[in-house]
């Protein structure tokens, strides 16, 4: 189970990385974790700024996010105005 759960950390970043790439200048991009979470509610907020349509995050699983409170101070609130968020979660967990 540990290395499904370090396999799947390791592709949640990946989409991370990638999606901070496809809209944000490679050069001032950081791979540092920290340093990421700092810096995302600034990157969505000029990607809010800048895009026309919706943005939408989608959050698979949130109920298996341990200490889901610390993990998910990125998402700031309130959300700019064509961002949504979409969370799932087992019914059984919850």
């Amino acid at each position: 189970m540990e290395a499904f759960q370090q396999a799947s950390n390791s592709a949640h970043e990946l989409g991370f990385e990638k999606l901070m790439q496809h809209s944000w200048s490679v050069s001032a991009l950081t791979l540092d974790p920290a340093k990421l979470l700092e810096e995302f509610p600034r990157w969505l907020e000029k990607l809010s700024a800048r895009h026309q349509g919706s943005i939408i995050i989608i959050i698979d699983s949130i109920d298996q996010i341990q200490q889901v409170e610390k993990h998910m101070k990125w998402l700031i609130d309130p959300l700019p105005v064509n961002v949504r968020v979409i969370v799932s979660v087992n019914v059984e967990t919850c």
